[in-house]
């Protein structure tokens, strides 16, 4: 038999220690303000996603199984088991890619933690209070495990948003359960066990990813549960021999999870998409803004372009020919032709685009080029179009619209809400939604966030 490894402070009693003391009057207001936008931003995307066809195997099976009435499907006015409508509304969040992101990890934490906090709160008939600590709670548990295994463990094909997700969605629902430290700690290390996500959808633009948030969410809900009722899980689920950091990637730096616990706050530095594509397209969508309105632009002109950027960017979004919707979304030559015939990259130009030939046509003229310069993850690009006249036009983006550095605007947060929720649940029901949420930590009972996302 192996010898036991248990260290005398473990990682996972550390990170349930701290967040199970916090209340919502020890965290800065500017942390707060945060979380309400994303939380908002994050719902918004999930009712746009509810009327997706490709969430809707998914919401299919999970409504045939049926069970308790404990939690809202968005968008749709039914309730199902707390677990289960985290898996729905986790996938439908991630259905148009454009869900929260942060930049250093490439995990989208609110495709997790948010429906996961609010099939739990709903559940338990949380506080809005208690509701905010636990989402907040989340992004940091889940941005802090995914930092220490970052970026080799993206590099070895594993997609972290699932990976380190599970981790942050069981947090959250294990604050909203009201469970002991102990019990935490098992709700940890259980998750550990449900830490999964391949990143091979990228080859062929194939619907699983949608899923990967949504199933992160309900192992994150069920592993609190589970914990709840007594089933233990690993005291050292993330350091340990066999565990989650030394496991899953070529360097651990167990340090990262608790460095500046409760002094700094990864979930500052989350951005927001404007646009529908993987983030490593947005930079260039960017700069395709940017020539369009230079004089004399004509995309019908265009001889050439060449996008000098990442290593990560060639070989995630290089692709000049997607067949699928997501793959249109993880190829920055469609998204940047979209974007240059089009004025915007949002969910329902993607569609239009894949049965566009100006679209398709101009996106094969586009090609993809590594900088050895640059850092291998940077989001920094450089366009050069070569027009049909022999004329160039250039443009050069460093980091891409909706970065912490370079924040939507509240009314363009705003717009994105109303374009996004409005289609679901229309303008009046969507602005209030948005009222409702703008208040939360008001709130005495979260059920009364859902009843207006139906």
């Amino acid at each position: 038999m192996e010898p036991a490894n248990i260290p005398n402070n473990p990682i996972t009693a550390k990170l349930a220690a701290y967040f199970n003391s916090l209340s919502l009057h020890d965290l800065p207001s500017k942390l707060v303000n945060q979380a309400i936008v994303l939380i908002a931003d994050t719902i918004a995307n999930g009712i746009y996603g509810s009327r997706s066809t490709e969430a809707a195997p998914v919401l299919e099976v999970m409504q045939e199984a049926g069970g308790r009435t404990e939690s809202m499907i968005w968008g749709h006015g039914v309730r199902i088991p707390a677990h289960a409508a985290a898996l729905i509304n986790g996938t439908f969040i991630h259905c148009n890619e454009m869900d929260d992101t942060h930049r250093v990890t490439f995990v989208h934490p609110g495709s997790f933690v948010i429906p996961s906090a609010i099939a739990t709160g709903e559940k338990m008939r949380s506080s809005g209070e208690d509701f905010l600590v636990a989402v907040i709670a989340g992004y940091e548990t889940a941005l802090r495990i995914a930092l220490s295994v970052s970026p080799e463990h993206r590099f070895r094909g594993y997609h972290p948003t699932p990976t380190a997700g599970v981790f942050g969605a069981a947090i959250a629902a294990a604050l909203l359960l009201k469970l002991d430290v102990n019990q935490t700690v098992s709700a940890l290390g259980l998750a550990g066990s449900h830490a999964a996500g391949l990143f091979q959808f990228v080859y062929d633009g194939s619907m699983v990813k949608r899923i990967h948030p949504g199933r992160s969410a309900q192992s994150g809900v069920l592993s609190a549960l589970f914990a709840s009722r007594g089933l233990t899980g690993p005291l050292q689920i993330l350091e340990g021999t066999y565990g989650f950091g030394k496991v899953m990637s070529d360097r651990f730096g167990r340090e990262t999870i608790t460095d500046q616990l409760g002094s700094y706050w990864h979930m500052m530095d989350v951005g927001i998409k404007p646009y529908s594509a993987c983030r490593f397209c947005h930079a260039s969508i960017d700069g395709a803004l940017e020539i369009r309105l230079q004089p004399g632009f004509n995309p019908d002109a265009v001889d050439s372009i060449e996008i000098v950027g990442s290593h990560q960017l060639n070989i995630q979004t290089g692709n000049q020919k997607p067949k699928t919707v997501l793959g249109a979304q993880f190829s920055t030559p469609f998204m940047v032709a979209l974007a240059l015939y089009y004025g915007d990259a949002l969910p329902e130009d993607v569609q239009k685009g894949l049965s566009d030939p100006h679209i398709t046509g101009l996106a094969q003229k586009i090609s993809v080029v590594v900088d050895p310069e640059l850092p291998k993850t940077s989001r920094e690009i450089r366009m050069k179009v070569k027009m049909s006249g022999g004329e160039f036009k250039n443009a050069h983006v460093t980091l891409p619209t909706g970065e912490p550095e370079k924040p939507l605007s509240s009314s363009r947060l705003y717009e994105k809400f109303q374009m996004l929720s409005a289609p679901a649940l229309g303008d009046a029901r969507a602005q209030a939604l948005y009222e409702v949420l703008s208040r939360i930590a008001e709130i005495g009972d979260i059920t009364a966030v859902t009843q207006e996302m139906a």
